[in-house]
Order: C-alpha cells, then structure tokens, then sequence
C-alpha cells in the first residue's frame, strides 16, 4: 500500500552516478542511491503525478558503459519483461521499462524494510523456541508461494516459459515493516525465452546457497530454487550459516559432501516435521528433493497451523525482537536501510551448465 511507504530521507547522488543527467528521469525525481554494483545503481525516487504508481518507486539503471553492449542492454530489457509479468505479494513487483533519450531504467517497487542478511546478523540473540520457528516457517511458506507462481509462469500467449531465480539468498530476501517477505533480483532468473544465456565457465548467484548439481554443471531445474530457500530455511531455524568456509574451494567440497546435520541439532526445539522438509530440501540428489516450491509451502502451512492460529502475530514479534537487539548497536530506523543490491554477483565455474526439464 502506497500511504504505508514512509518518505525516504533524501541524499543526492554521489557524482559518479552523473547526477545532472538522471536528477529527473522522465519525470521520476530521484531522492537518493540505494545501491549500485558493477553493471547497475538503483535509486529511489517520487513518481509523476500523473502516472499510476506509487508515490516512492526504485529505478534500476544500467550504467552507461553498458549501453553500448546489445546482449547486455537486451538481457536488462528481458528481466523487466519477466519481472512485469510477476505479480504475487511475495515477489517485488515490476512496473515498467523506462527510457529517456538513452538512458534505460527499470520501474519497481520501493520497499520499507530491512534485507533478511542484515537481520540475520542478530539472529543469534532471539530466543529459540516455537514461537521464533512459527515465524520463520510462515514466512518461508510465502516465499515459496512466490517461487511457485514464478516457476509456473505463462508468457502473454500461454507458454510455460520455465522460469528459474536461480539467485535465492539472504541478500535478495526483504522483510517489510510489516512483516511481508519480499523475494528480489530478477536479473539472473532463467526462462527458456531468454537469448541472453550465462557463459561457459560462470555461475550466477550467492555460492552458499547453490544446489551441488548447478555448482557441478549438471543438468538442473526449479529444484535448484528449492535447494536455496531450503539452505535459507535451515539458517534461519538453526540461527547459523549452513555453509559458512570462506575459501571457495573448501566451500564448494562442503556443499558437495560435507556433512549435514538437520536445525535440531544447534536449535533442539525445532519440531521433527520441520527438521524433515528441511532435509528433503537440501537432499543432494535432486530426483530426491521436494518436488516443487508448492509442495514445500502447503507443507509449512500445515506445521504453522499445527502450532499457531495467529502465525502473523509471531512474525511481528520475531520482527520486533530482532529490531530490539539492534538499538544497542545504535541501528539506524528502518527506511533508511538500503535496499540490498539488486545485481549480479558472478563466481568462476568449474564446467558449464545446462538446463534440464521438470515438472510442478
């Protein structure tokens, strides 16, 4: 909701970011940075009037030495496509692609809240019990709503178009102020209508969190989206990082054979169903894993609703417990975290990949 969105504190834009020519971009007034990566820098900025958006909106630009790049400027023009065809409230929405003389900028939602990595660094000091998981698996449920809606998704003209995030992560995980979870970056999402195809010899996403069949360059599906946010899940209920080496090479070998143990063991009041679709998320093998992200979220419902009938209730209080272990540390309010970047983050891989098929 619009009035919801509080005003975001104004900052001008640093000087590398060509301030006078963006300042006004087709007439969105640009307040501040949010973030800005090797190929892009999102703002946030005030909507025109006479535009049906929001009052406060992120732009995403690609920076200029990239707009001389067809395959780049055709995969940035490719992601808003897919991002506008997206519409469940766990998903951050896509309202357009902009261009004015030669700048290019994608339309999105502004979001009011904080990245799910920077309140996991607090984690640790909430209490662990039921209430603490009941949050977590309610908010994880609507995740998965989303990454289902997203690997069920139909062009305009009715085709499945196999879209896969592939980048699901603490990073691009927002949780609002009031209590939404909101799954963002869709500039390295697969869909079988995209030209633009990631090169022989690198992976895209946050290497803790990807699936051992994706790392090895093996065939992979949506399944490697469940792996993620199963990696994801298992985190947040244990209160620690699953994978966690810093050496590249040491943490590829633990994603491969390492050993892993289910939450309950560093968190012992994690219930047994919760510990087993953790660990049929993260099953090696995908043929193994949860066969969709539909089948994970009716699974967390049913244990939400086993232990709550106000889940949203514990989300708020997971949410305020957290916020209550930053103030010592003199966290700044809410709305001027920054929306994490919403770029590509590329590692070296060891072989190529490819796409495999699958069904939901």
């Amino acid at each position: 909701m619009t009035h919801d969105i509080a005003a975001p504190e104004w900052m001008p834009p640093p000087s590398e970011f060509d301030a006078a020519s963006i300042a006004q971009f087709g007439g969105f007034k640009v307040l501040r940075v949010l973030g800005k990566g090797g190929m892009a820098t999102v703002v946030v900025a005030t909507s025109p009037s006479s535009r049906n958006l929001p009052a406060y909106v992120a732009l995403k630009f690609l920076h200029r030495k990239h707009l001389e790049d067809a395959d780049v400027v055709d995969s940035f023009e490719q992601e808003a496509r897919l991002g506008m065809l997206l519409q469940h409230e766990s998903l951050c929405r896509t309202y357009q692609l902009e261009k004015v003389q030669q700048r290019i900028g994608i339309v999105m939602e502004y979001l009011d809240g904080y990245p799910l990595a920077y309140l996991l660094r607090y984690l640790h000091n909430v209490e662990e019990g039921m209430t603490r998981h009941v949050a977590v698996a309610h908010l994880v449920a609507k995740l998965a709503r989303g990454l289902h809606e997203l690997h069920t998704l139909k062009s305009p003209q009715g085709d499945w178009l196999g879209a896969v995030h592939r980048d699901v992560s603490p990073q691009n995980i927002i949780i609002t102020n009031h209590g939404m979870p909101k799954l963002v970056d869709f500039g390295v999402a697969f869909s079988k209508d995209r030209k633009v195809k990631t090169k022989t010899g690198f992976i895209k996403g946050k290497l803790a969190y990807l699936s051992p069949e994706y790392l090895l360059g093996r065939e992979w599906n949506h399944r490697v989206d469940i792996w993620s946010l199963g990696v994801v899940l298992w985190q947040l209920l244990a209160g620690r990082r699953l994978f966690h080496p810093t050496d590249t090479r040491v943490l590829m070998t633990e994603i491969m054979t390492g050993s892993i143990q289910p939450p309950s063991h560093y968190a012992p009041s994690v219930s047994p169903e919760l510990d087993n679709l953790v660990l049929e998320a993260i099953e090696r093998d995908p043929r193994k894993r949860l066969s969709s992200m539909a089948e994970m979220a009716d699974r967390l419902d049913h244990i939400v609703r086993e232990q709550s009938d106000d889940p949203e209730g514990h989300v708020r209080w997971w949410l305020e417990t957290v916020e209550a272990r930053m103030r010592p540390s003199g966290v700044v309010r809410r709305r001027e975290i920054a929306q994490p970047q919403l770029f590509t983050e590329v590692t070296p891989h060891p072989q190529g990949g490819k796409l495999g098929g699958g069904h939901f």
